[in-house]
């Protein structure tokens, strides 16, 4: 297969569905290259509730939300001792 790209992407994690609807936006063509199949039950393969605004930011919700993710209403994390919930 032969194709001309602006960016190409070896992995896809949610950090990169978001940048990717800043770069469609620019009008820029990107090839996505992922050996996963998604969705699958994974830790960050869920979608906290907190995440809903910049996928509507960035245009992907609709597509996201089609796809069958696990929806979380909430969470907690830890990180040194500090404690957030997510709620």
């Amino acid at each position: 297969m032969e194709q001309t790209v602006d960016v190409l992407v070896i992995g896809g994690g949610p950090w990169w569905f978001y940048r990717r609807g800043h770069a469609c936006k620019d009008r820029l063509k990107v090839l996505l290259l992922e050996r996963e199949r998604f969705p699958r039950y994974h830790i960050g393969e869920s979608l906290l509730a907190s995440c809903q605004s910049t996928l509507k930011l960035s245009g992907a919700y609709d597509k996201v939300a089609a796809q069958g993710f696990t929806v979380k209403r909430g969470g907690v994390i830890y990180w040194g001792a500090d404690k957030w919930i997510l709620d």
